[in-house]
């Protein structure tokens, strides 16, 4: 495994415990945490990235534990919720370049602007930028550094499906890294690999989407998409996409 964290215990002074004894493994392929706000996503991805040190329990990354963000320095980039917190410019170009120079990147700049389609936003400065294209361009930054391991805090928040949809094209260019969503957005969460639901700081269930959408204590505990809901109600079970609904449709 790439990530593992093994009976991660962690609350801060004066608090309750926010994660309680969370064991997860990651392997290569596109991961999303989803549960509740304050069930503890966020935080599970500042304790991989060694911002927090558990109170019990350990994280590695790589084979090797996790005390500090000094031990995952290279290997790991976290791109919070608010993408101005990673990305800082002044021009789009600028930060590409930056991360060029320190940490590399997998493709050419040109490159990356010509295959996520943002050539013209090649010399605009990042206050300029829309939040749609803020978020692009952060993840675009972190997706194809050269690094191991990808954390991403709620990236689509405020997005429409076309940004979705980008954001989507990005993770299947990288297959050969981790990455790891901690997301409320259940219709992201569906198109990913693996699924981890967690709920009061522990993991509730895990495994593919359409095992982990339709497991009940998900849906009392968060919810379902729209998608999960509807087939439930017409007694199926295990359909996630439109594309899947229609095939069942027509056979029936």
């Amino acid at each position: 495994m790439f990530v593992q964290l093994k009976d991660v215990w962690f609350k801060y002074s004066h608090t309750d415990w926010i994660l309680k004894g969370i064991s997860m493994k990651f392997g290569r392929g596109i991961f999303a945490i989803v549960g509740p706000n304050g069930s503890g996503k966020t935080t599970i991805l500042r304790v991989i990235c060694g911002f927090l040190k558990p109170r019990k329990g350990s994280v590695f990354v790589l084979g090797r534990k996790v005390q500090s963000y000094k031990d995952v320095i290279g290997k790991v980039i976290y791109v919070p919720t608010n993408p101005t917190v990673f990305v800082i410019g002044p021009i789009v170009y600028n930060e590409f370049m930056k991360i060029s120079k320190t940490l590399g990147l997998e493709k050419s700049i040109d490159e990356i602007f010509e295959e996520l389609n943002i050539k013209e936003l090649r010399n605009r400065r990042i206050f300029n930028l829309s939040e749609g294209q803020l978020r692009l361009v952060s993840i675009a930054l972190a997706a194809f550094s050269k690094v191991d391991v990808l954390l991403l805090d709620e990236p689509t928040v405020g997005l429409d499906r076309v940004y979705r949809d980008k954001i989507m094209e990005i993770f299947k260019q990288i297959k050969n890294k981790v990455v790891i969503i901690a997301t409320n957005d259940l219709r992201l969460a569906t198109r990913v690999d693996y699924v981890y639901a967690i709920n009061e700081g522990q993991v509730i269930s895990e495994g593919s989407p359409s095992k982990v959408f339709y497991d009940k204590k998900v849906i009392e505990a968060i919810g379902a998409p729209e998608i999960v809901t509807f087939a439930r109600r017409i007694g199926l079970s295990g359909v996630l996409t439109p594309q899947q609904l229609a095939k069942i449709l027509r056979e029936m």
